[in-house]
C-alpha cells in the first residue's frame, strides 16, 4: 500500500469536448417553461455550468422559447448570448451573468416560453478556457494492489502476482471559482 502526500497544486475544470459549435433542434417537448429549463441533444461534458454560449436559430427565425426579457432591448431575436447552468439531468437554464449561472437559482434567471414548433439551433461556446477552481493546501492518495497466489504444488517457494489496483484519496483546498 503506497501513500503519497503532498501540499501544492491546483484544481481546474475543463470540458471533455473540443467541439466549437453544437447543432441540434429544440423541440416543443424540450422546453419546460414552468421551471425555465430546456434541453437539446449534446454530449455530456460538452457544456459546463458557467459557460457563456451564443445560441443562434439556424433557420433565421426567432428563438421563441426565450422570453423577450432575456434580451437587452426586450425583443425576441434569432440569436443571443447567455451564461448557462446544467443540472444533474442535463437540462439547461439561462442566466444573464456568470455568478448566478453557477448557483442555478432564481436570481438572474432568464424566463422561457412554451413553443409549438421545432427550432434548429447552433450553440457556440464563447469562453472555452479552463477555469481555476481551487488552490490545493494538502492532499493524500492511498493505493492498494491485490496479490494473487500462483504457487503450483511442485514449486518450492510461494509465488505471487500483483493484480488490480484500487485507491482512495483526500484533498484539502481553498475553493474559489474564478470567472
Amino acid at each position: 500500500m503506497g501513500i503519497y502526500l503532498g501540499n501544492i497544486g491546483n484544481v481546474e475544470i475543463a470540458r471533455r469536448s473540443t467541439e466549437s459549435n453544437l447543432t441540434s433542434v429544440v423541440n416543443p417537448s424540450d422546453v419546460n417553461a414552468s421551471s425555465d429549463r430546456f434541453s437539446f441533444d449534446f454530449d455530456e461534458g460538452c457544456l459546463i455550468s458557467g459557460d457563456l454560449v451564443e445560441i443562434i436559430a439556424t433557420d433565421g427565425t426567432d428563438l421563441d422559447f426565450i422570453d423577450a426579457s432575456g434580451w437587452d432591448n426586450a425583443a425576441v431575436q434569432s440569436s443571443g448570448n447567455w451564461f448557462i447552468f446544467i443540472d444533474e439531468l442535463g437540462s439547461i437554464r439561462l442566466y444573464d451573468n456568470f455568478d448566478d449561472s453557477l448557483e442555478g437559482g432564481a436570481t438572474g434567471l432568464v424566463p422561457l416560453v412554451a413553443i409549438a414548433r421545432d427550432i434548429p439551433i447552433q450553440v457556440s461556446i464563447r469562453n472555452r478556457e479552463s477555469r481555476l477552481l481551487a488552490c490545493v493546501t494538502d492532499y493524500e492518495l492511498n493505493t492498494n494492489r491485490e496479490t494473487v497466489d500462483i504457487t503450483a504444488l511442485s514449486d518450492r517457494y510461494r509465488e505471487q502476482y500483483s493484480s488490480l489496483i484500487t485507491g482512495s484519496g483526500r484533498i484539502t483546498a481553498q475553493w474559489d471559482y474564478v470567472n
